[in-house]
């Protein structure tokens, strides 16, 4: 069993995303972090967020709901475009610690751009634009790192983690997201450089010192 965690402040990307997921034909249990909503899909449980927004700690707030599923977490500006592709994660899952799906877009890692079918391993890092997290790699891993309260890195560290337990990653072609297409609540933000700037410095700190 999974459960799908998006985190959301704007109900038309939510509502988009939610419809792309039921069209492939995926009808798992999907849990939305509200940071602000007008409204969300009626078939969705909607939990509240805490403010100020911290993209990992209202993540964690899901993944400990959704409790003892596994877990996909999505961004509300990914659509699902392979039919039954979640499904496809979770296959991926039974062999990997943590399962990308292709992106077709805006990825900082390039290796995840959709390539021909099956599962491909990733040694260094995945973006988490949407990614299949099993329960036994939470209970190994942990929840994501809070510290990261600003842009980016908190997929970076968690990437970082894994590895360092000695568990594998990969990246599934055979369930593909788009990304980019809708509007960005982060990347159309005036002061984004800024913001990613910080959570870099508190991921070389954390790093060089070997914190875990």
């Amino acid at each position: 069993m999974y459960s799908v965690i998006i985190p959301s402040k704007n109900s038309l990307n939510l509502c988009a995303c939610v419809d792309a997921i039921r069209d492939a034909g995926e009808m798992c249990r999907i849990l939305v972090i509200d940071d602000g909503l007008e409204y969300a899909p009626s078939d969705c449980e909607a939990l509240k967020g805490k403010k100020p927004f911290c993209f990992a700690r209202n993540v964690n707030i899901g993944i400990e709901y959704a409790a003892p599923d596994d877990v996909i977490l999505l961004n509300d500006d990914a659509l699902l475009k392979t039919e039954h592709g979640f499904s496809a994660l979770a296959e991926g899952a039974e062999q990997y610690s943590l399962v990308s799906a292709a992106i077709d877009g805006v990825v900082c890692n390039e290796r995840q751009h959709p390539r021909e079918g099956g599962l491909r391993p990733e040694d260094e890092m995945v973006a988490f634009v949407c990614v299949y997290l099993p329960r036994d790699t939470i209970d190994r891993v942990g929840m994501l790192d809070e510290r990261y309260t600003s842009y980016g890195y908190e997929d970076n560290d968690y990437c970082n983690r894994l590895k360092h337990l000695k568990m594998e990653m990969a990246i599934c072609d055979d369930c593909i997201v788009e990304h980019g297409s809708l509007p960005s609540t982060f990347r159309s933000l005036k002061d984004i450089s800024r913001l990613q700037w910080g959570n870099s410095v508190m991921f070389e700190r954390k790093w060089r010192t070997a914190v875990l």
